[in-house]
């Protein structure tokens, strides 16, 4: 299991979380995506929108992706959802924790929430707003399966 990154991001001197507009995804628009990397101070960090940005649509449209490649210093991932009922987890949330350790941020609906890993456990974590009885329940069982499924790769 990789070890997360420290998720610098999410310090109280830091000007990212006011960034995430950037990443906010409107009415009718795809999903936005930008990387968290140190601002040229280094003593804060900021958004920088994704160069090489790549969308689809699966499922009828119900799932929607989007990749692209980190430039070098990446902290953290940060990206919005299109909303919908369960608006903080799609298939892929916990990619870049997962595979690199990266921590995802995700901004829906005015909240934003955070796919982590403390303890190679991986976790979420709202940052702003929280999350229902009912989307607490789905994504736990969701993160569960992503880490298991996970762990089977590298047995």
């Amino acid at each position: 299991m990789r070890r997360a990154k420290k998720a610098e991001f999410v310090g109280a001197n830091c000007r990212t979380w006011g960034d995430r507009a950037r990443v906010a995804v409107d009415s009718g628009e795809s999903e936005k995506l930008g990387f968290v990397v140190p601002a040229k101070d280094s003593s804060q960090s900021k958004v920088v929108p994704a160069s090489d940005l790549r969308t689809a649509d699966a499922d009828g449209g119900r799932v929607a992706t989007a990749t692209g490649t980190p430039p070098k210093g990446t902290q953290a991932v940060i990206h919005g959802h299109i909303d919908t009922t369960m608006a903080l987890y799609s298939p892929g949330d916990s990619k870049p924790v997962l595979e690199s350790g990266l921590p995802n941020g995700v901004v829906s609906k005015g909240r934003v929430a955070v796919y982590e890993l403390v303890g190679g456990q991986l976790q979420i974590r709202m940052l702003k707003g929280s999350m229902s009885a009912r989307e607490s329940g789905v994504l736990q069982n969701q993160i569960n399966k992503d880490q298991q499924n996970e762990e089977q790769k590298h047995k």
